[in-house]
């Protein structure tokens, strides 16, 4: 007896069910062939390699359709559509398509198909009648609901692969965004420092060739060469004990006396043909000039506040004498709104007149940053610095420019009125050629006064001023401090300023006592130690000029074995630090052993390579510079900190982020160069304040130390100011807010 074949559809709809995407109710092939014939046909017609498959399948050869055995309609068709020759399939094929028409997949009551393949809803070839789909769905609910909650896994497991790539792709956007951001910012900090370095070589040529810039520069060395004062600069007013005995002159002023004996001169006098030959050429005196005021041997000094006296930024003192007018600082002070010029608020009041000098306290932008400004339209007048603030002025002004220039463009494209930068590199390029180094402890003749320079701490370079007119003598702290730090060491108060007629004192932290500055950098290195010891990162956000160098000395001496990175201009500076002290008794050395500048080509990769060790960088109030994209990437990190090292301004991003010290689901707004963007902040967020201003204590043994018959509080608070004001009450001394515009005439 001859085995009757497998019928031909069963044999398909074992195919269909081998398939993993097969979503139907259905188990065995009978139950489908049975149950959806017209289905299985349509997928025949439609899909040759289901035909391929199901000839394969196939244990002997597939009869003919004409073969004996009463075939009903279904299988003779799917016999056609099966025969081994191509013709005959491809021609039942195309009979056959048409007859089933392709609809929507319906629930089973009204079709039951699988979620993955098409749906048929044929008719009879022969009667055009609906072809048998089995028994109603509707009287078996519970594989109606099988098929349901299959077709609902098959729809979430859809939607689920659907979510993940999604999520997937917004993520790889954001990369791609934040790396696009990155290179742009790394590209624009290339081409500001090629053209830094462009001017800094011009500038380098220039010098080359300037017998005035040659000759301040031999008496620098001179000055800088002074017996003893290596010592007493690092020490300053540190209570630390210090070595004692003769001091002895060193080789550099040992060739000066050798070179003055072969001219058969004094040193002196040589000292002197240098120093007159560094200094500018003033500008011819106007005629006639203005009368002197003296009375007796005594000349009036008139004292004007016109910037940065009950608030910090923008300071600026006007002194007068006679025909005599000079400037002590003209800084830059903070943009509150679109189109502030950021010029001290009071600076008005010498438009229009004759200026014989400017004399710069120390570098910061609002002590000198608004100096290029000033100059531009004038006659020529000298700026007077120390060496070491003189060779740090221009590098801050040629960024100043770049990002006043940048935000001036941008607020431009907003169409803000008033928003031309402040200056560029053409005034840059005039105010350095304006500089003048006068060392310490040398008085300098500008008109009627004399002008005195000497140590105040703070950062590098930085200096008080003593200005006399007659008898009569002002003493202005610029920022001082009394204590020793990496990078320099504490004030050293000059006899020509103990009982001063007036005392113009800086009052920062007047409001503070910040007890010994060593418990405040231990504190600082126990954190950065420990942090670093369980796997995470320290970034310490700091200004770029002083904060950023005083921090890198304090890690390479107290941690040597922590790399760290000094990024942005910070890493410009420290260079010029080293330069700039190169020649003097106190060398520094910022840069090498664990301490390495980051190259802003390869910025990108050591942000993402980082694994420990501490990143010092610009800017201090997190607003703007390469910090960005550190903090983007250490603040999510539970195992790492950022550290808040100096004074920030409340409604700056570096204040903002002071305030969220402590908590869960903390949320953080950068100011990205495309704009905000918000981090989560799972690292520690610490105040780890190293001020280099002195503080109440401080303030008070200044006071007492010039002993001054008055005494004008200025670049400070007025709620704090006031205070330390009673306390000066209750010594008997006679005091008063610096008011700007209000001259106080000694």
């Amino acid at each position: 007896m001859t085995e009757r074949p497998d019928p031909a559809l069963r044999l398909v709809a074992s195919v269909v069910l081998a398939r993993p995407t097969f979503g139907g109710p259905e188990r065995t092939a009978a139950e489908l062939a049975d149950g959806r014939p017209a289905w299985l046909l349509g997928l025949l017609a439609r899909f040759p390699a289901l035909r391929d498959g199901a000839r394969a399948a196939a244990r002997r050869p597939l009869p003919p359709a004409g073969a004996p055995g009463g075939l009903d309609e279904a299988e003779a068709l799917c016999r056609l559509l099966l025969h081994p020759a191509p013709g005959v399939a491809d021609a039942a094929a195309a009979l056959v398509e048409p007859l089933f028409p392709p609809v929507e997949e319906k629930a089973p009551e009204d079709a039951p198909a699988p979620a993955s393949e098409p749906v048929a809803a044929p008719a009879s070839a022969a009667t055009g009648r609906p072809a048998d789909t089995g028994a109603s769905p509707r009287s078996n609910p519970a594989k109606r609901l099988k098929w349901l909650e299959r077709s609902r896994d098959e729809q979430r497991r859809k939607a689920s692969n659907l979510s993940g790539r999604l999520l997937n792709a917004e993520r790889e956007r954001d990369r791609a965004l934040a790396e696009a951001r990155a290179e742009r910012a790394r590209a624009e900090e290339l081409a500001d420092q090629l053209d830094s370095t462009a001017q800094r070589l011009d500038f380098a040529e220039a010098d080359r060739t300037d017998p005035r810039v040659l000759a301040g520069r031999l008496a620098g060395v001179w000055e800088a060469a002074e017996p003893g004062r290596a010592e007493a600069d690092r020490a300053g007013r540190d209570p630390r004990p210090r070595g004692h005995g003769v001091p002895v002159e060193g080789a550099a002023r040992t060739r000066f006396r050798s070179a003055a004996e072969r001219a058969g001169i004094a040193v002196e006098g040589l000292l002197a043909a240098l120093r007159a030959l560094a200094a500018p050429e003033a500008a011819p005196a106007p005629s006639p000039p203005r009368p002197s005021l003296e009375v007796g041997a005594q000349r009036e000094l008139r004292v004007t506040q016109l910037g940065g006296g009950t608030s910090i930024g923008g300071s600026c003192v006007l002194v007068e004498a006679g025909s005599t007018r000079l400037l002590v600082d003209a800084g830059t002070a903070p943009r509150r709104a679109w189109g502030d010029s950021g010029a001290p608020s009071g600076i008005a009041a010498v438009d229009g007149l004759r200026l014989d000098a400017v004399v710069v306290t120390h570098a910061h932008n609002d002590h000198g940053g608004y100096v290029p400004a000033l100059l531009a339209g004038r006659a020529r007048f000298p700026v007077v610095a120390t060496p070491e603030t003189a060779e740090l002025l221009p590098t801050m002004w040629r960024d100043s420019a770049r990002v006043n220039g940048r935000d001036a463009a941008r607020l431009a494209d907003y169409g803000a009125s008033g928003s031309g930068a402040l200056y560029g590199v053409a005034e840059v390029a005039e105010a350095r050629r304006r500089l003048t180094a006068l060392p310490v402890g040398v008085e300098h003749s500008v008109g009627d006064v004399t002008v005195e320079l000497f140590p105040a701490g703070h950062i590098l370079g930085a200096a008080g001023v003593v200005v006399r007119a007659g008898d009569r003598r002002a003493v202005v702290t610029g920022d001082i401090s009394g204590f020793a730090q990496e990078t320099v060491g504490g004030y050293a108060l000059p006899e020509s300023a103990r009982g001063a007629d007036l005392l113009v004192v800086e009052t920062t932290c007047c409001g503070m006592d910040l007890g010994p500055r060593e418990n405040g950098v231990d504190r600082l290195v126990s954190t950065v130690a420990r942090t670093c010891e369980r796997g995470g990162r320290v970034l310490i956000p700091a200004m770029s000029l002083g904060r950023a160098q005083e921090l890198a000395g304090i890690m390479r001496r107290r941690l040597p074995e922590v790399p760290v990175l000094l990024d942005g201009m910070a890493a410009l500076l420290a260079r010029q630090f080293e330069q700039a002290t190169a020649g003097g008794p106190a060398p520094l050395s910022i840069l090498g052993g664990n301490v390495a500048r980051v190259d802003p080509r390869r910025r990108a990769e050591e942000v993402a390579s980082l694994r420990g060790g501490v990143v010092i960088s610009p800017a201090g109030s997190l607003a703007g510079g390469p910090v960005v994209e550190w903090a983007r990437a250490i603040l999510p990190d539970p195992d790492s900190a950022v550290l808040i090292s100096g004074h920030t301004d409340e409604e700056a991003p570096g204040g903002r982020l002071e305030r969220l010290r402590d908590g869960d689901g903390r949320r953080f707004t950068l100011d990205g160069p495309d704009g905000p963007e918000e981090v989560e902040v799972r690292a520690r967020v610490a105040d780890m304040r190293l001020s280099a201003h002195a503080d109440r204590p401080g303030l008070l043994e200044i006071v007492r130390e010039v002993d001054a018959s008055r005494v004008s509080l200025v670049h400070g608070v007025p709620f704090h100011q006031k205070e330390f004001g009673r306390v000066l009450t209750a010594e008997r001394r006679r005091w008063a807010l610096g008011q700007e515009g209000v001259p106080v005439a000694l």
